[in-house]
């Protein structure tokens, strides 16, 4: 046994080859499942795949478990030019129990993207593999450390190195009557090229509850981190009058603390008091490991600082006569952003980027108003209420920046809601949305405007038993106006309206034969607006329809087939002609479709849909293509 035990952890130790530091996997028992996905929809290709579980019992031995999670997406999108892209990322842990309350852990994960498309960063892959021990105190407290060896490729520079991390829990810990949860983790990994990664992080949760439905939650995390990572930089040539780009590798620094507090408890009876706060403070420093000559900004430090916080204070009332919630609530969050000389720069040229960094700086508090009501009108009717409105402003302090605003919002919502029997419920909602934006300098003050959105509802349910439908109706108008509307000809204001109908039913035809069916119809218009004296000129109309409907059949438990077909059309009119433009515009696709799907008994289960899609134009056949979706999901 002794030497079966020392085989496999030689053969684990020699086969975890790759991985970047992941959150270690949840040591619970996870039934192994794997899944697989594919679908092409018009010139789009897409396949996802992926496994999670836990398998105990290696080489028919019942010594240690094997833990894994990985996924992948792949995506293909074929034009004038194809286009592919490939993310995946995975981890594996195997444990092998050495002694009470210590294990021996090893394991690997792994990260890989690449685009065919130049975008920079267009293939990143990493790995690591590591080994340590784990110790588990006992049900609440564990604790491990590895050791291990990490591989890394960006923009086409390899490095290799070494890593340590280290994880402790603490889970369900009682402290006087507070449940505490706190987690510490760091990790550090060196690379060559001069790259090094260093991440520590550490978060506590303290919960009590008390009697009378009174509870207090109080969790504080902290976050420090400092990653070298390769980037392009665009530097000048000023001798030849060229611009290139460089390779260059970059260094980013991150402190970061948050402390959130809850608060609920009953005040007097039937009206009770909860209060959330939270204060965030967020430090960031940028900078090059060199400088880059012709790249000002490879020779200063970059800083930006970020201090939130948010208040929100709400009283509540329960009583005979329904529950209503009043709430008040502060959002503050500042923003600065300082340049310092790393590299011999001179002044004006580190003013120039300060004048440009400092652009960023801004200050932005909202604060807000909120009430909920819900009255119960009888055993069978109800009806809601609720109204939130806030008020923003943003503030610049630099004299180039003219993003200095204030924004009124305002949303309410009334909706009332019956149910006329045990299968047949309705719902009318009418719902108004405005917002004011207003630029408080001339440079952008063209742009104040007016959003306001006037929304009506109504929605039924119908659940006999064999048959269900789930009917819809909106009105919806959306207007935008310009404070400035008049002193322009050709006023920016415009309006949306709509109304439409959408539906889902389904009819169970005996035991083994079931209607299934999707409808979706709406009419749209657009036009030029002004609120002044309400008045629009539309500029087109719009009406769209989508049907499908599929027949399922299922002989058995196993096997169920659906077939039938899918309609689309879309109808455009210019209402307003332009010389050289169509006037009218009609698309339609129609598709037989089919459906199968295979549930087996061990929970495995596979689902194939697809199309054949006939698209006209005006009339006229445009192209034919398929569109398929697979999707498979295997436990072991």
């Amino acid at each position: 046994m002794r030497c079966i035990r020392i085989l496999l952890v030689l053969v684990l130790l020699a086969a975890t080859s790759w991985v970047q530091a992941a959150t270690p996997l949840d040591s619970s028992d996870i039934p192994p499942r794997l899944n697989y996905g594919f679908s092409k929809n018009t010139n789009t290709f897409l396949f996802e795949g992926g496994g999670r579980g836990s398998i105990v019992g290696i080489l028919g031995s019942d010594l240690g478990k094997l833990a894994f999670d990985f996924n992948y997406r792949g995506r293909i999108i074929r034009g004038s030019n194809t286009s592919i892209r490939d993310d995946a990322n995975g981890l594996a842990e195997f444990s092998l129990p050495l002694a009470d309350n210590l294990d021996f852990i090893s394991g690997f994960s792994g990260l890989l993207s690449d685009d065919s498309r130049s975008l920079g960063i267009n293939k990143l892959l990493q790995g690591s593999a590591r080994s340590g021990l784990r110790w588990t105190a006992s049900s609440q407290l564990r604790s491990e450390a590895s050791l291990g060896g990490v591989y890394s490729e960006q923009l086409g520079i390899a490095s290799r190195g070494f890593e340590l991390a280290s994880r402790s829990t603490l889970r369900d810990f009682d402290l006087d009557d507070y449940i505490l949860n706190a987690d510490a983790n760091v990790f550090h990994s060196e690379l060559s090229n001069r790259q090094s990664n260093t991440i520590g992080d550490a978060s506590f949760n303290l919960q009590r509850f008390f009697a009378g439905n009174s509870w207090i939650d109080f969790n504080a995390t902290y976050k420090t981190s400092s990653r070298d990572f390769y980037t392009f930089v665009r530097a000048q040539d000023t001798v030849n009058n060229l611009e290139f780009d460089t390779i260059a590798l970059e260094t980013r620094g991150e402190n970061r603390w948050r402390v959130d507090g809850r608060l609920y408890f009953p005040v007097v009876p039937q009206f009770d008091v909860a209060l959330q706060t939270s204060l965030e403070n967020t430090i960031i420093d940028r900078f090059y490991a060199r400088s880059v000559s012709g790249a000002d900004n490879t020779q200063v430090t970059r800083s930006l600082e970020r201090l939130h916080v948010f208040l929100d204070f709400k009283g509540i009332y329960t009583g005979a006569g329904g529950s209503h919630a009043l709430g008040i609530w502060f959002d503050q969050r500042d923003e600065s952003n300082v340049i310092s000389n790393r590299f011999d720069l001179d002044d004006a040229q580190i003013g120039s980027l300060r004048q440009t960094e400092n652009q960023r700086d801004n200050s932005a508090a909202r604060t807000g108003l909120s009430l909920e009501s819900l009255w119960p009108l009888s055993s069978a009717d109800s009806l809601r209420f609720s109204v939130a409105s806030s008020l923003l402003r943003y503030d610049t302090p630099s004299a180039d920046n003219n993003d200095d605003r204030d924004e009124f919002n305002l949303n309410a919502t009334l909706a009332f809601a019956r149910r006329f029997s045990h299968v047949f419920y309705g719902e009318l909602t009418a719902e108004l949305k405005f917002a004011h934006l207003v630029f408080l300098r001339a440079a952008r003050s063209s742009q104040n405007n007016w959003n306001r959105i006037f929304r009506l509802e109504p929605r039924f349910v119908i659940d006999a038993g064999s048959f269900s439908a789930r009917p819809s109706f909106e009105v919806l108008a959306n207007f935008t106006s310009f404070d400035f509307e008049n002193r322009i000809v050709t006023s920016p204001s415009f309006s949306f309206r709509q109304i439409s109908y959408r539906d889902s039913l389904s009819w169970q035809v005996g035991r083994h034969h079931r209607l299934e069916s999707q409808l979706i119809a709406r009419y749209f218009e657009r036009g030029q607006f002004r609120w002044s004296n309400f008045t629009e000129t539309p500029q087109d109309e719009n009406y769209e329809h989508f049907c499908r409907l599929l027949a399922f059949s299922s002989s058995s438990g196993i096997v169920e087939v659906g077939i039938g077909g899918r309609y689309y059309a879309l109808y455009q009119k210019k209402l307003r002609q332009i010389a050289g433009v169509d006037d009218e515009f009609l698309r339609q696709s129609i598709a037989p479709e089919s459906v199968v799907r295979l549930a087996f008994g061990s929970g495995s289960s596979l689902e194939i849909q697809g199309w054949f899609e006939f698209e006209f134009t005006d009339g006229r056949e445009q192209r034919r293509f398929p569109n398929l979706f697979l999707t498979t999901q295997v436990n072991l």
